[in-house]
């Protein structure tokens, strides 16, 4: 069975019949007769009941990222629901919205609110085996309180920021790494895109 790997929706027009699907924050599981697996590859715990010879590709969800992480991440006595299993490919029913055809960016954008409004991380556009991930983002200008050196190819450029927001290490090009990794921008302020705040900010 070859996994479906969704693409970020870039905007525009679309043609074609779109299915409109929820995307809900939770952790893409692959079932095998070896076990259940990230995409990564690690093994996820309490999911045992699912092992088949028949693979399957699902996302479990738990009611949060937190509480679907704790009960998969870990071995511990918090059994996995099937309620809380859903398959993705067939997609399972509680996950399909509606068909639009030849759907405009405008109202892609005006489902995308409903579907968060509802409680959802976002929308998966589905067009045969096109699948087109559509997810929200936001800004913040937030200070450099450190650089990091690149690992591989990146040694002697710039690896990532360090903010007190987190790490930023994605955006750059070859260029834009050497060039800021010798520039003076300790308590220079950037503006970082991010899809959400955790709670831990």
């Amino acid at each position: 069975m070859k996994y479906n790997k969704p693409k970020n929706y870039e905007g525009g027009d679309l043609i074609g019949d779109w299915d409109f699907t929820f995307k809900i924050d939770g952790i893409r599981a692959f079932v095998t007769d070896q076990g259940v697996f990230s995409r990564n590859g690690k093994s996820l715990y309490n999911l045992d009941f699912l092992i088949s010879k028949a693979p399957m590709d699902i996302e479990v969800f738990c009611g949060s990222w937190e509480k679907t992480v704790t009960k998969v991440k870990t071995r511990s006595t918090q059994h996995v629901l099937w309620s809380e299993i859903y398959s993705l490919d067939p997609l399972d029913t509680r996950l399909f919205w509606k068909t639009i055809i030849n759907p405009t960016e405008l109202k892609i954008q005006a489902m995308l609110q409903s579907a968060i409004a509802a409680g959802n991380e976002g929308l998966v556009l589905r067009n045969g085996k096109t699948w087109l991930k559509v997810k929200p983002f936001e800004t913040y200008d937030v200070p450099i309180t450190g650089i990091i050196e690149g690992t591989g190819k990146y040694r002697g450029m710039l690896g990532a920021f360090m903010t007190h927001r987190g790490k930023v290490g994605t955006g750059f090009n070859d260029e834009d790494r050497k060039v800021l990794y010798d520039s003076t921008l300790i308590d220079s302020i950037v503006e970082v895109e991010c899809q959400s705040l955790t709670p831990a900010g």
